[in-house]
């Protein structure tokens, strides 16, 4: 393979990864607590743009930016009104989300709608059988008989998608005091006509990306024919 081919095909699976994640954040328009992803390259070899050299994709990184504030009125419904997201733990580890639509498992523990328990600041919130919870703008959670059951933990730090509406640390992760919103959720912040936008790009691109290698094997054919 020539040096131009492999440029041109390293860039084509760039944009090919590129299209599948603005089309995840397509298709999450109307997600819960979704943040779109943006793909991180690593560019080796001269040039700035992906046909100059190699191209390799990173990781799939959060745009942080919040999403509509919507009231719900639900008492386990719970939005961040700044940086950072909510810990919760899946059977593998640690992950992080802005999906706070939260429920109380059979357990009691405040879990997401996935069943994984949502951490406070020690650890998992188990709310008493038969009482009702509140969460104010500290995310202090409580009920009127127990009072304080915990804090939910807020944190921050570089992250890469873990699927879903799931990210996963790739770093220290750190505390924030975000405050937050009872009662509500956090729409996505998928921009609809800018995605768009970045979908036909990213298909022009991958397109020339495309002609390229096809110039490329043609010349290189008719180099060795010319040879023989």
């Amino acid at each position: 393979m020539s040096d131009g081919m492999f440029r041109s095909l390293s860039g084509a699976r760039a944009m090919w990864k590129t299209m599948e994640v603005v089309a995840n954040n397509a298709a999450n328009v109307s997600t819960t607590g979704f943040q779109a992803g943006r793909v991180a390259f690593e560019s080796y070899g001269e040039g700035e743009h992906l046909d100059e050299g190699y191209a390799v994709v990173a990781t799939v990184r959060p745009i942080r930016r919040n999403g509509p504030l919507e009231a719900t009125g639900n008492p386990t419904d719970v939005a961040l009104q700044g940086p950072g997201y909510f810990a919760v733990e899946t059977a593998d580890s640690i992950l992080f989300t802005r999906d706070g639509s939260f429920v109380v498992g059979n357990d009691g523990v405040l879990a997401t709608r996935e069943g994984w328990p949502v951490l406070g600041e020690h650890g998992p919130i188990t709310v008493p059988p038969g009482e009702t919870l509140r969460i104010s703008e500290d995310g202090t959670v409580s009920t009127a008989d127990s009072g304080e059951l915990g804090r939910l933990s807020r944190m921050d730090g570089a992250l890469a998608h873990a699927g879903g509406n799931l990210w996963r640390a790739t770093g220290p992760m750190f505390d924030v005091d975000t405050p937050v919103a009872g009662g509500h959720l956090e729409g996505s912040n998928v921009d609809p006509m800018r995605t768009m936008v970045d979908l036909i790009q990213a298909s022009h691109q991958f397109e020339m990306l495309q002609k390229a290698m096809q110039t490329d094997e043609e010349m290189t054919t008719m180099m060795n024919q010319s040879g023989s």
